[in-house]
């Protein structure tokens, strides 16, 4: 029913990421009962390719916007670290309740404008589904979830989208109790095996109307898991020229690699090779900016397969945390009237007026070492035997760098974050 109060819809945007966990049985408390079932990389191939290419490019090109923005303003030498897929996930959920300019700005902001609702929430369907396949040394789980407020009546057709194309769990609560941020962080803390406990640390505004959330917990191992043997400390030298000392990791083994003059990369894969991480290096000299530049301007080098080659690495064994408040950067991006409490329009979602978006919400975690499972193989290959000695390429990983967690098959990148500053 119509009302003059001022309805915000709180969306938060929370996720997790743990690469190369060396305790990844430590998590199957939380394990679903009703995981994704197992699916051949040959069948999921075939499955990946129900997925057009624009959805998955504007997954990808909205984190780099993102990624632009919130390196603008962040500090010098902080790390940026997001999620694409989770932010453009939860922001889908929520264009679904969306209507006339708010929809339209919505729409170009996720760069879905000439994909009609149905192929764009079938498409997040598949992608979700493939994502979260069993694989031997991957563990990737998917949450999202509605909380609505108690008594007041959502469009069905809403409920539904949440429920059918993005497993949303929906809830009514009182946004009044002190009871809501209890129940909306302990869900958190469960879907991210207690990293996050208190994402919402204050009470909810008592005409919170809403809360949409995304939660992804990542448990990835590596398909070759780096000696701790080979462990040592050494030098890591920041943005502003000092110097810390890290643990380096080391492995010498046949990599995806490229090299340019501006910049170094390679893939390190993990469990059966559905997904890995990218990580890309700028020469000594030359500072993370400067790559960043090129990468936000065309990020399709990056994105194409690499020849394997072989590969000494250097990689530092570290922990970083980011988060941030979106508001700003969607402000920027476009995505003005959603923010408007006169002026956004979220009528599909409810026949309440105003009702509109008062904080959007991230935040990551991100643990890389040197671990994996006890399926995966350690191989580790310094030269091949033959008449032609393989040249041997050195990359050591000890300044600020840029990394990617990505899909493989659908070429969706599911994190990615600029390390400055690793710990």
């Amino acid at each position: 029913m119509p009302t003059t109060k001022t309805l915000p819809l709180l969306l938060a945007l929370l996720l997790l990421v743990l690469p190369a966990c060396s305790k990844q049985e430590d998590g199957s408390r939380n394990q679903r009962s009703n995981p994704t079932p197992p699916i051949s990389l040959t069948a999921r191939k075939q499955e990946a390719g129900k997925i057009d290419p624009a959805l998955i490019s504007a997954h990808n090109r909205l984190g780099l916007q993102l990624h632009r923005e919130l390196a603008g303003q962040a500090e010098a030498g902080d790390n940026v670290l997001l999620s694409p897929y989770s932010i453009w996930t939860a922001l889908s959920i929520a264009y679904n309740g969306s209507a006339g300019t708010t929809a339209r700005e919505m729409a170009s902001v996720l760069g879905v404008k000439d994909m009609p609702l149905n192929e764009m929430n079938e498409g997040n369907a598949i992608l979700s589904r493939l994502l979260e396949g069993e694989d031997s040394g991957v563990r990737l789980n998917i949450a999202n979830a509605i909380w609505h407020q108690q008594g007041v009546p959502f469009k069905n057709s809403f409920i539904q989208a949440g429920k059918e194309s993005y497993g949303a769990e929906v809830q009514e609560v009182d946004f009044a109790s002190d009871k809501s941020v209890k129940t909306i962080n302990r869900w958190i803390s469960k879907e991210t095996e207690g990293k996050i406990e208190k994402m919402l640390e204050q009470p909810l505004s008592p005409t919170t109307i809403a809360v949409l959330a995304n939660a992804i917990y990542f448990n990835g191992s590596w398909s070759d898991p780096f000696n701790p043997e080979y462990t040592k400390d050494e030098t890591f030298t920041l943005a502003d020229g000092s110097v810390r000392t890290l643990p380096m990791m080391h492995t010498a083994n046949m990599l995806p690699y490229k090299e340019t003059p501006d910049w170094q990369a390679v893939r390190l894969p993990y469990g059966d090779g559905r997904m890995d991480m990218l990580i890309i290096l700028p020469p000594a000299g030359s500072s993370l900016d400067q790559l960043e530049q090129q990468l936000w301007a065309d990020p399709a080098p990056w994105q194409q397969p690499f020849d394997e080659a072989s590969v000494q690495l250097g990689l530092p064994r570290f922990k970083a945390e980011y988060g941030s408040d979106l508001n700003d950067p969607l402000i920027r991006l476009g995505m003005k009237q959603a923010f408007q409490p006169d002026e956004a329009d979220f009528s599909h979602m409810a026949d309440i007026r105003p009702l509109f978006l008062s904080k959007v919400l991230h935040r990551m975690v991100l643990d890389v070492n040197e671990k994996g499972t006890e399926a995966a193989a350690a191989t580790v290959i310094s030269e091949e035997s033959g008449s032609m000695p393989v040249k041997i390429h050195e990359m050591t990983v000890n300044r600020p760098f840029f990394l990617a967690i990505e899909d493989t098959q659908t070429h969706a990148w599911l994190f990615i974050g600029s390390v400055n500053d690793p710990e």
